[in-house]
């Protein structure tokens, strides 16, 4: 039971052998012909692999016209990535929808698992010990929690020392293919509720601010989301993956409709209200300084 609790992707990656065919992440620069072992740190990112090719997923493009968000966003006292904004977003979305929090269970025969509450699953790219990391990093419940929270466990994700944050991930890379794969198969079809807490129910995985998208991202989630870079007439391609065996394509359709609404209504609201907040205490520094230089001023003399 120890090693089960290893496979959360929640925050709490180094180098070292992880099978017996494993080699150190220093082993794979190397000039030479001949044989390379696999750097430990791919041995997640193939786990997902292996498992998204037993995922039926499917991926919808829709362009969002979001040029009042990317201004309200420019404006904002506090950073807010874009990957906050469609974080919360599709929280609100899916506590809507139950759908987009069920999963797709095999054991003992296949059935589907409801969650209470949505859980995003950030990717994040890390360097630890001179390699490049892929990480993931969990939201709970990102339809309740403010924009400025959100982005504070992304920054968290970012830039928090790798084996602090992502000490989990780490331990659970050493561990032998064999090893691992029981463990995923066991949170992917036994753990119940536990499989959100420690996979997410939903994931997000985005390079759009190398100017770069992502076709079809894989998941072993229900839902995975990722967008591209806003053009120059404010719209963005945002690119929604689902499970097939959950939910049709005019449903996933409509929900990537709801997904622009929010966006463009109750989270540019609240960027909104970030911008007021803003200039609210800008306003005020600048009525205290008017009013407090005189009155030093007529102590002086």
């Amino acid at each position: 039971m120890t090693y089960l609790r290893l496979l959360p992707l929640k925050p709490n990656i180094g180098s070292g052998l992880s099978d017996g065919n494993v080699m150190p992440p220093c082993a794979t620069a190397t000039t030479r012909a001949g044989r390379i072992g696999i750097a430990r740190s791919r041995a997640l990112v193939t786990d997902i692999l292996r498992l998204h090719q037993r995922n039926p997923t499917f991926a919808h493009n829709h362009d969002m016209p979001l040029a009042e968000l990317a201004e309200a966003r420019s404006r904002a006292a506090v950073r807010i990535s874009w990957s906050a904004l469609f974080i919360k977003a599709w929280g609100d979305v899916s506590s809507r929808h139950p759908s987009l929090r069920q999963t797709w269970r095999t054991f003992p025969t296949p059935h589907i698992f409801q969650h209470q509450t949505s859980v995003a699953n950030l990717a994040v790219s890390r360097a630890h010990d001179g390699v490049d990391w892929l990480c993931w990093g969990l939201i709970r419940s990102p339809e309740h929690r403010s924009l400025p929270e959100i982005q504070a466990s992304i920054d968290a994700f970012s830039n928090e020392p790798v084996d602090r944050q992502f000490r989990r991930q780490l331990k659970f890379s050493a561990l032998p293919t064999i090893v691992r794969r029981a463990i995923w198969w066991w949170n992917l079809n036994i753990a119940g509720e536990k499989r959100a807490t420690r996979l997410g129910t939903f994931s997000l995985t985005t390079v759009s601010g190398r100017g770069v998208s992502i076709q079809h991202p894989p998941t072993v989630m229900t839902t995975g989301l990722t967008f591209g870079p806003l053009d120059h007439n404010g719209r963005m391609k945002v690119t929604l993956v689902y499970d097939h065996r959950l939910m049709d394509g005019a449903f996933v359709a409509d929900r990537l409709i709801d997904l622009e609404q929010t966006l463009n209504e109750a989270v540019l609201t609240e960027l909104r209200e970030l911008c007021r907040s803003a200039q609210s205490s800008e306003s005020g520094e600048k009525d205290f300084n008017s009013t407090s230089v005189p009155d030093s001023h007529q102590d002086a003399a």
